[in-house]
C-alpha cells in the first residue's frame, strides 16, 4: 500500500518486493550460451522499471518487465517458470500482492 515515508517503517514495501525479485532473477542459473552462435542465449533481463510519483511516499505499485530468451521453448518454459516461482517469493517474503502478466 501506497504510504507517507514517516509511516512506512517496518510495512511491506512493494519496492523491496520489486527488488528481491528482480536480484532473484539474475541468480537463476542459466544454462551454457549455445556454442557457434552470435547470440549469447538463454538470457534474463530486466528492461524496465517503474513506480512511484512523488519522492516522500512509498508506491502501493511497483511494475518491472523480464525478457527472457532462449533458442528453444523447453528451456525458455522452465526459465519463465523459474522467474515466476522467485518472483512469488519475493512477494511473499515482503508480504505484498504479485501480479505477472
Amino acid at each position: 500500500p501506497s504510504m507517507h515515508t514517516l509511516a512506512s517503517r517496518g510495512r511491506p514495501s512493494t519496492v523491496r518486493a520489486a527488488a528481491r525479485a528482480i536480484l532473484a532473477l539474475n541468480e537463476i542459473a542459466l544454462p551454457a550460451a549455445e556454442a557457434g552462435t552470435r547470440m549469447n542465449l538463454p538470457v534474463i533481463n530486466v528492461g524496465m522499471v517503474n513506480g512511484g510519483t512523488v519522492p516522500n511516499a512509498t508506491p502501493g505499485r511497483v511494475t518491472f518487465t523480464a525478457d527472457i530468451r532462449a533458442l528453444d521453448t523447453p528451456t525458455e518454459q522452465r526459465l519463465v517458470e523459474e522467474a515466476k516461482s522467485a518472483a512469488q517469493r519475493a512477494a511473499n517474503q515482503e508480504g505484498v500482492q504479485l501480479k505477472i502478466e
